[in-house]
């Protein structure tokens, strides 16, 4: 039998171990009382510059983290009525076991966050004022990892956070900019992978928005998707405003589709999808005044770059169908280089307003072609863009009249490579019923001068009284005529041909620029007649009285 001191000893140390086991299963309940809500208030407070207010906080052995009702003010200066940062409930709970056997397990859930993010006519945010900053040190450099040494092995741990019935807000000096409402995110890691799952919804003021991301650490890939259903472009307008005053003088449109991303060892971007947008229409200032429209745009984002040895830029599989524009990717024609063909329908656009001149419209106006262009190593000059650019372009005139001509059938054809511009005219383009032929040169090598020859043939034209305001600069016999009532007819003839630098300095007087370029060629005129000028219109009636019997000079007041 055991003395008394000796058992007295082994009571007090059972007492003793009892005390601090009892202690320890009624720690959680102990902080929950009060202490645990004042540490947290306190943590946060430390961090942001706001009143931070925490109604209820509890932990438990088993139950875990649990905060209640936490309200975070926003700083000096901004609204009052709201709060910066606010949330119903927060739960966090560890996996004891897990631990126990040297992996981690953590489990949360957030409900009713909410973000108010509020910006004042300078710019500044509340987020941005609200965290303190903290003292910056500089981290030591940790040691590089010789080649062919083991590498550590990944950490084993499991994720699985919840955010549910959360929104997200934005103003500008009071008003509401977009609302994201109804906010449903899960972030989900197995314990036996590295990937992490990130799905996330909810519905802005313009429509439902959805966006799935996964993270893949062991192969440096991530996935992200992005799908619209609904979005009305309208909604965006005072954030877009907000951003952007005095741009827009509308804005509407409804946005359908998807569009995905991957993205490999951070050098190559992956982009798929088909998103379409139902009657769109953009107009102000940044469309150049215009006001665009569309029963509907279809656009297929399908590019890939970053590093790759077909190339820098894969864009054989983008398109995008805007009606009045159409651009489709084209099989790069070198390593390094990317190729895109596009359809512009001129007249159409010019129906928009904005600088296309109103003639345009009706005139059936198209333009098309191809540009081939270096996508990795870009040049640094407009010499070295010169010589790497390939590009067509061809421009289709059906009728057009300017300056009393008449146009039709008009085709122009445009080639640049190898550092020249050639630009001439289809064969069965005609102005006033004659066959027209222009042609023009541009030497792109020599950017100082930009030596230039061109060549204009006019054969057969036949003049129906609205040539005098060009005309009456080319013949002497025209001058001073009225433009008005000369109505000049005939049948035209002309060959010209000039050469000279087709660039001229912002400070060069025209005269001088001119005065550099050199030509020669011919004009002539038969058959024609014409309104002299008010001088000489005396000398009409007799004129024709001498000739009558002959060939007339003068007839109907004009001179023939």
């Amino acid at each position: 039998m055991a003395p008394p001191g000796r058992r007295r000893g082994r009571r007090l140390l059972f007492a003793i171990g009892g005390a601090l086991a009892l202690l320890v299963l009624l720690a959680p309940t102990l902080l929950s009382v009060g202490p645990l809500r004042s540490i947290v208030e306190a943590q946060v407070g430390d961090a942001v510059r706001g009143e931070a207010r925490l109604e209820s906080a509890s932990f438990g052995w088993l139950s875990g983290l649990e905060l209640a009702g936490l309200r975070v003010e926003n700083p000096p200066g901004f609204p009052t009525e709201r709060p910066a940062l606010s949330f119903e409930q927060l739960r966090a709970d560890v996996s004891l076991t897990s631990l126990l056997l040297g992996a981690l397990d953590a489990r949360g859930e957030v409900v009713g966050l909410e973000v108010h993010v509020e910006q004042r006519a300078d710019g500044t945010t509340n987020l941005q004022q609200l965290t303190r900053s903290a003292p910056t040190t500089q981290a030591p450099r940790a040691p590089e990892t010789p080649p062919g040494a083991p590498q550590d092995e990944p950490r084993s741990y499991a994720l699985d956070l919840h955010v549910r019935d959360s929104a997200v807000t934005i103003r500008r000096a009071g008003e509401l900019l977009e609302a994201l409402t109804e906010l449903q995110l899960h972030a989900a890691s197995a314990s036996d992978s590295d990937a992490i799952d990130v799905e996330a919804a909810g519905k802005l003021r313009a429509g439902d928005l959805a966006v799935a991301v996964q993270v893949d650490p062991a192969t440096a890939t991530t996935d992200a998707a992005l799908t619209a259903h609904g979005l009305d472009l309208a909604a965006w307008r005072p954030l877009l405003d907000a951003l952007m005053p005095g741009q827009f003088a509308a804005l509407t449109g409804e946005v359908e589709g998807q569009v995905a991303a991957t993205v490999h060892r951070g050098d190559r971007l992956e982009l798929t999808g088909d998103l379409a947008v139902e009657r769109p229409r953009i107009a102000g200032p940044i469309v150049a005044g215009m006001d665009l429209r569309s029963a509907r745009w279809q656009l297929t984002p399908a590019l890939s770059l970053g590093r790759a040895a077909a190339g820098d830029i894969d864009a054989s599989s983008f398109a995008v169908d805007m009606e009045w524009l159409r651009l489709r990717g084209e099989p790069a024609s070198a390593a390094g280089r990317v190729a895109m063909s596009y359809d512009v329908d001129v007249a159409t656009l010019a129906g928009f307003g904005g600088p296309f001149p109103a003639l345009l419209q009706g005139s059936g106006t198209k333009l098309s072609g191809k540009v081939d262009a270096p996508a990795g190593q870009l040049p640094t000059d407009l010499a070295g863009w010169a010589a790497s650019i390939a590009a067509t372009a061809a421009l289709q005139i059906q009728a057009i009249d300017l300056g009393g001509f008449r146009l039709r059938d008009l085709g122009l054809d445009l080639v640049v490579q190898d550092g020249a511009l050639q630009l001439t005219t289809s064969p069965d383009a005609t102005l006033d019923g004659g066959a027209l032929a222009i042609s023009l040169g541009v030497d792109l090598n020599d950017f100082a001068q930009l030596p230039a020859t061109t060549s204009v043939s006019w054969q057969g034209g036949r003049l129906t009284g609205g040539a005098t305001e060009s005309l009456r600069y080319l013949m002497p016999m025209f001058a001073g005529v009225d433009r008005e009532l000369a109505d000049v007819l005939g049948d035209v003839q002309l060959d010209l041909s000039f050469a000279g630098p087709a660039r001229k300095d912002a400070d060069e007087p025209w005269l001088a620029w001119l005065d550099q370029w050199s030509g020669d060629g011919s004009l002539g005129l038969a058959g024609a007649s014409f309104t002299p000028a008010r001088s000489l219109r005396g000398l009409l009636q007799p004129l024709g009285a001498l000739s009558a019997r002959f060939a007339p000079l003068a007839e109907g007041g004009k001179l023939k």
